[in-house]
């Protein structure tokens, strides 16, 4: 990006110019497209969620991932409107692209943290998703959201065929310090696979319900 083009990003994010760092998402410099997703992130102007969803849909792979990364950083810090985004987000998280896939799973975490219902039952949705790694995600990140749904689908998800979906899942519910996941957790000791036993025995000691030594042994 030569450096004219670069204080200009640099001026418009000073002025707080949001049309023009819009309209900067258009250029054909891909280095432009990611300056300006960078300023408008920063800036965190609502009015610069539509063209971030546009871009997200139809952007190469480098713009859609800061398209992605812009509207985390957004809703992480609650900006209004940012919740629109949702939709968008909740089929990027299902991306073959894994840092667009990441950028996605998060925004919805975030979005979902401050009160966005609608992404909070896609990362729950998510959880019966046939991609392995989509699952995986979700079970991570519904450690940070709370909710009734939440902990039911964790707990479901401690039955899901892979091993690694059940692990993130008693990490989150380890977080979640709820009485109702012992039992669960207990069962899970039985879990044909070593690393979900010994996980769930973690869970377990740090949530003060431990079985005894001969019990854990037997299990």
């Amino acid at each position: 990006m030569e450096r004219r083009t670069c204080w200009k990003i640099w001026w418009r994010r000073l002025r707080r110019d949001v049309e023009g760092l819009v309209a900067d998402l258009e250029a054909a410099d891909p280095q432009v497209r990611q300056a300006a997703c960078w300023a408008l992130g920063d800036l965190g102007n609502r009015r610069a969620v539509t063209p971030l969803v546009a871009l997200l849909q139809k952007g190469d792979p480098l713009a859609r991932r800061m398209a992605a990364w812009v509207l985390w950083v957004m809703a992480g810090r609650g900006v209004p409107g940012v919740e629109a985004a949702a939709p968008v987000l909740g089929l990027a998280m299902r991306d073959s692209d894994p840092g667009l896939r990441g950028n996605a799973v998060r925004a919805l975490t975030d979005l979902a943290v401050h009160g966005c219902d609608q992404a909070r039952e896609l990362l729950v949705t998510a959880l019966n998703d046939k991609d392995d790694q989509v699952r995986r995600d979700a079970a991570r990140q519904l450690r940070y959201v709370d909710g009734e749904d939440v902990l039911e689908a964790l707990i479901a998800a401690l039955q899901d065929p892979q091993a690694e979906v059940r692990k993130r899942a008693i990490f989150s519910l380890r977080g979640k310090r709820n009485r109702r996941v012992i039992e669960p957790l207990r069962a899970a000791l039985s879990d044909q696979d070593e690393q979900v036993r010994y996980c769930a025995l973690l869970a377990l000691q740090e949530l003060g319900a431990a079985p005894a030594e001969g019990e854990a042994s037997a299990s």
